[in-house]
């Protein structure tokens, strides 16, 4: 009687406590797959092709010492100047390719595919 008592009382919380955790850890797997980063680096964009589904957020930093944009087609998006440690993020919505440059760098170019 006495460990039927003890199991239980170590049983209950522990399942509660994995039920408590188990939507939030699924909420962050489903967050963290909707992020994606592009360094820039040695005044090229890294990776220079990314393949996204819709919803997904793209962040840009720049990790060099000169200054770089983003800018996409027909205005899509447009980062400011990025200067070393900035970062400039767009949610990508609508299914596509996007190719993208550094107005300041034109021969910088990358794409970025949307499912």
């Amino acid at each position: 009687m006495f460990t039927r008592t003890l199991r239980h009382a170590f049983a209950v919380p522990l399942g509660a406590a994995m039920l408590m955790t188990a939507p939030a850890s699924g909420l962050f797997a489903a967050h963290a797959q909707a992020m994606s980063t592009v360094l820039i680096k040695d005044f090229a964009f890294s990776p220079a092709a990314l393949t996204i589904k819709a919803g997904t957020t793209v962040t840009w930093k720049n990790t060099d010492d000169e200054t770089h944009t983003v800018v996409g087609p027909a205005g899509v998006f447009r980062s400011s100047g990025l200067d070393q440690g900035d970062t400039y993020k767009f949610k990508f919505d609508r299914p596509g390719v996007y190719a993208y440059i550094c107005s300041m760098h034109p021969h910088m170019k990358a794409t970025i595919v949307v499912q």
